[in-house]
């Protein structure tokens, strides 16, 4: 589902106007400081690699700018080809995902000490701890993280089935991994538990259960937004995000969060997920009282999709309505 389509089906506004933000003028809005993160390394599934260098070439920007979106270019940031990977069964290429995580946390960290908003386009979900460092770095303990996945993403080496570390970004941000990982960009523990909030997920390992409990994360699973609906869960977010009383959000989306019939190019699907009309109403939640001041859009896929480039156009889509919202 595109931006209008998703606005034909709420109210008949136009979406200039739908997006217009009566309290900031072309002289006061933020700049977005979009940073494309090639990284597959955090998965055992060559391609994610390829995400920023596909939308940047499918024309991102000047689409971004053409609707008047004040956004600049920070480059991209790539795995050091000096670096021999290491054999870690249980943290797989463990030295080159933390050197990656670590210039990446300071290209994030530089947009945001600037005032800009940075938007991080992956490359898989472990491009996140270097966001989250960069963030952390500026904000500290005033800052809350809104995750938007099929997975929840908070396995250590001890509870992950896989070893893969896209599917260890938030323990990383809660200092509960590998000392290379928590210390990017500045020692220790990134992020309190009680101000993480996960939704959307369905996949989740028993052992990141037992994490969540103990770290008192927020999930809103899928099982639960088709039980209470969805009008309850939006109202849901908003009060956990009210409740941390924080001034900044980072907003992580993950593509997987929708349902695979929306986006065949992702490399680890989730039967039963979001419709892109509902994540866009999830955005608009988390967005509304201005308080997101950073985002990664993460784990397109390329190589995985089809040949209309479903997946492109709707993560093209995704940023679009991010960057209207943020801007």
């Amino acid at each position: 589902m595109t931006i209008e389509e998703h606005n034909s089906n709420t109210d008949n506004t136009p979406l200039e106007e739908l997006y217009s933000n009566d309290s900031n003028n072309d002289s006061k809005r933020q700049e977005i400081a979009f940073i494309g993160a090639e990284l597959c390394l955090g998965s055992r599934k060559v391609g994610t690699q390829f995400a920023p260098n596909t939308l940047l070439r499918g024309g991102i920007i000047n689409k971004l700018r053409a609707i008047n979106i004040n956004i600049s270019e920070y480059g991209n940031v790539c795995v050091s080809d000096n670096l021999q990977p290491e054999f870690n069964p249980k943290m797989r290429n463990i030295t080159q995902v933390a050197d990656f995580n670590e210039r990446l946390a300071q290209k994030v960290y530089n947009a945001v000490s600037e005032n800009s908003i940075p938007m991080i386009v992956g490359g898989d979900h472990a491009i996140a701890i270097g966001s989250v460092s960069g963030v952390a770095k500026q904000f500290g303990h005033n800052l809350g993280v809104v995750w938007i996945d099929a997975h929840t993403d908070i396995n250590t080496a001890e509870s992950s089935p896989s070893g893969n570390i896209h599917g260890m970004p938030i323990a990383a941000m809660l200092g509960r991994v590998d000392k290379r990982l928590d210390d990017i960009l500045f020692c220790g523990k990134k992020i309190s538990g009680d101000k993480v909030l996960i939704i959307a997920a369905r996949d989740i390992d028993p052992g990141e259960r037992q994490i969540i409990a103990q770290e008192n994360v927020k999930v809103l699973e899928m099982c639960q937004i088709k039980q209470k609906g969805f009008e309850y869960i939006t109202q849901q977010v908003a009060q956990i995000i009210k409740s941390w009383g924080v001034n900044n959000i980072h907003l992580s989306i993950d593509i997987d969060s929708l349902d695979p019939k929306y986006v065949p190019g992702t490399g680890t699907p989730v039967e039963d997920g979001l419709t892109p009309e509902q994540l866009y109403r999830l955005i608009d939640t988390v967005t509304q009282n201005h308080r997101v001041k950073s985002v990664d859009v993460v784990e397109l896929n390329p190589l995985l999709d089809d040949q209309n480039k479903t997946t492109e156009k709707i993560t093209t889509d995704i940023i679009e309505y991010l960057a209207k919202k943020l801007n």
